[in-house]
């Protein structure tokens, strides 16, 4: 069997990795999760879900191919980049500070290569209330503008569906 390309695999958690990856809670009030040949996003999150601190803090794994390392790379970046969630902190910038540092670039990676690169990292912004109040509301108007229900459900009628849309009322614990 031959094996060909390189692919990246990134686990988007709601935790602080400025204070010591502390797990963090909020409330998701903002998520946009951008599609793309070479992408996958495996999440089950939902727009206004409470993010509690009684379960596994993992929000999703973000998994890109490309043809080569760089391609792959490149992809990440940009995956991580347009990846919206607001409303609670994750590690977000703090995995696409890693993936855009020289030294992972370079491969130059090994046990200590957190504590040697970003011992003392820090978030470049956070965000206000106010500000995240405004890109709600943005994304909101986009959203019903695109066929997505108030309610932040897909439509499917309108092409967008999660692997997690049900046409029913089911629900895992739940019954019918």
């Amino acid at each position: 069997c031959d094996i060909a390309g390189h692919a990246i695999e990134c686990r988007l958690y709601a935790e602080d990795p400025a204070h010591g990856f502390l797990p963090a809670t909020g409330r998701v009030r903002v998520l946009r999760e951008p599609g793309g040949p070479g992408r996958r996003i495996d999440s089950g999150i939902a727009l206004h879900q409470e993010i509690s601190p009684y379960y596994d803090p993992i929000l999703a794994k973000l998994v890109v191919y490309g043809s080569t390392r760089h391609e792959a790379l490149q992809r990440m970046q940009a995956l991580l980049r347009d990846y919206t969630l607001l409303g609670v902190t994750t590690n977000r910038q703090f995995l696409l500070a890693i993936l855009t540092s020289a030294a992972f670039a370079e491969g130059a990676t090994d046990t200590d290569f957190l504590h040697r690169h970003f011992s003392g990292w820090q978030p470049e912004t956070t965000l206000s209330e106010q500000l995240i109040a405004i890109a709600a509301l943005g994304d909101l108007l986009q959203r019903q503008g695109q066929g997505v229900a108030s309610s932040g459900t897909a439509l499917p009628e309108a092409g967008f569906v999660t692997p997690w849309h049900h046409y029913d009322d089911w629900r895992l614990g739940g019954t019918r």
